[in-house]
């Protein structure tokens, strides 16, 4: 259960860190779409300015014109008016430019405020970042042990199978009849292996009919097949990789091939992360009375 846990939480803080990620791209593009829009507001601003210094300019010169004309005789003075007019209206859109302009401004710094608070979220979510990965590579780091621990048991499994079975263990496995344990051989399955699976393997389900071919592997083939299991159950990630393009059709859906020797094959299949072992052969021969037994009985 302890190595669940850690599974469980490392895959939640892949999760957490991936939805991070996600949330940090999209603030990124938010900076560079307002920051996009900030350039645009600045050059609009500029443009503006310089609209104003034209006007400004515009209405020197009026103001000019008009002294001069003030100074022309009154016949000048429908002329004079004409041009107060028109330093009227300009007088009239320099306001208005200025109030756009003061908007313009107010929106800009708007902008400039959002864009403060968006980078010290960013930084926020960098740190959260961080502090994930960091804990990811610690839970890594405890995957690690836990696997050089499980190496260990595997060993010390090995020595003690190599003392209790030899290469006699092989048996016929033509029919399921063959297969029957007898009292010792059914006590030693219930006393080593089936609590032993069940507790390496929390995820995974076994059925009697696999423990009983496991049962007669030999000791170097229950080590490979050992190992398989455990790849599948803790590493299903990069295990699936080796799992054969060919399948076995049930009534309960399609059964997978795992194969732990040149010719030994794992049947199993994955449902809600609950990974289901059925059975195994040894070689070619007793393939395909497995594989009758799987579309018969599952």
């Amino acid at each position: 259960m302890e190595h669940s846990s850690s599974i469980e939480e490392t895959e939640k803080i892949r999760k957490e860190l991936h939805t991070l990620q996600l949330e940090y791209e999209q603030k990124e593009k938010e900076i560079q779409s307002l920051q996009a829009e900030y350039e645009a507001l600045i050059n609009e601003k500029k443009k503006l300015e310089t609209e104003l210094l034209s006007k400004v300019s515009t209405i020197n010169q009026l103001n000019t014109r008009l002294q001069q004309t003030q100074r022309q005789l009154d016949a000048m003075s429908i002329e004079k008016e004409k041009f107060q007019q028109i330093l009227k209206d300009q007088e009239h859109q320099l306001k208005q430019m200025n109030q756009k302009m003061a908007h313009y401004q107010q929106q800009i710094r708007k902008h400039e405020e959002y864009i403060e608070q968006l980078i010290q979220r960013e930084q926020a979510a960098t740190i959260d970042k961080k502090r994930l990965e960091e804990a990811l590579h610690q839970q890594e780091l405890q995957f690690l042990d836990i696997m050089k621990e499980y190496d260990h048991e595997i060993k010390e499994l090995q020595e003690k199978l190599t003392n209790e079975q030899n290469e006699k263990a092989i048996m016929a496995y033509e029919y399921e009849l063959t297969k029957e344990l007898n009292e010792e051989e059914r006590k030693i399955l219930e006393r080593e292996f089936e609590p032993r699976f069940r507790k390496i393997y929390p995820n995974m389900k076994f059925t009697k009919q696999f423990f009983n071919d496991f049962f007669h592997l030999t000791v170097s083939d229950r080590i490979k097949a050992e190992l398989c299991i455990a790849q599948l159950h803790y590493q299903f990630h990069t295990a699936i990789s080796k799992v054969r393009p060919n399948t076995v059709d049930t009534k309960i859906g399609a059964v997978m091939e795992y194969p732990f020797s040149k010719e030994g094959r794992i049947y199993f299949r994955r449902q809600n992360n609950v990974i289901y072992i059925y059975r195994l052969n040894r070689n070619k021969k007793e393939q395909p009375f497995v594989i009758n037994w799987l579309k018969s009985f599952l």
